[in-house]
């Protein structure tokens, strides 16, 4: 219930700067990650956290060869941890400028 609200947020946020939102879910409905934006012909998948939880569907998609890299965000910090780029909720609007 709690992370509703921040996809929402977020959701404003991508939209406001002219990104279509699309969303991701597995075949079986056991992953989905909230947004898939693109850059250079490439997806990159956005998963939008309450909290700094974990996020096993965006690691689902990451461990693909043609995704270069993906987005969490997050009530944090920014951070990298290979594929994964962690940014606060609030830089959001700034992924696609």
């Amino acid at each position: 219930m709690k992370g509703g609200p921040y996809e929402n947020l977020a959701a404003v946020m991508l939209a406001s700067q002219g990104m279509p939102l699309r969303y991701w879910t597995s075949a079986n409905g056991s992953h989905e990650v909230e947004f898939l934006g693109s850059r250079d012909a490439r997806v990159e998948p956005i998963e939008v956290k309450a909290s700094r939880g974990s996020t096993a569907s965006l690691k689902t998609l990451l461990k693909r060869d043609d995704i270069a890299q993906g987005y969490k965000l997050v009530d944090g910090n920014v951070g990298r941890d290979g594929k994964k780029v962690t940014l606060p909720h609030y830089l959001a609007p700034y992924l696609y400028r």
